[in-house]
């Protein structure tokens, strides 16, 4: 899922997307990603899991924070 949070007066402009998948090291991951909406800026991280289960609640617990800092689902 892709969140972004655009709020021009604190001049922030950045998104976030979190998800799922497979790996070839762990079995399953979280990936997360985050940067400006302005720069290339960039950066990624992996979260190695158990299992899938574990890997989607704590996709979810990530995006759930991310919103209560004032991060909202993007269309894109």
């Amino acid at each position: 899922m892709r969140l972004i949070r655009n709020d021009p007066e604190r001049n922030i402009h950045r998104w976030y997307v979190v998800g799922v998948q497979a790996t070839l090291l762990d079995a399953w991951a979280v990936v997360c990603g985050w940067g400006s909406l302005r720069s290339g800026y960039e950066r990624w991280r992996c979260i190695p899991c158990e299992d899938e289960t574990h890997a989607r609640r704590l996709a979810e617990r990530i995006a759930r924070r991310k919103i209560r800092r004032g991060y909202r689902f993007s269309a894109r």
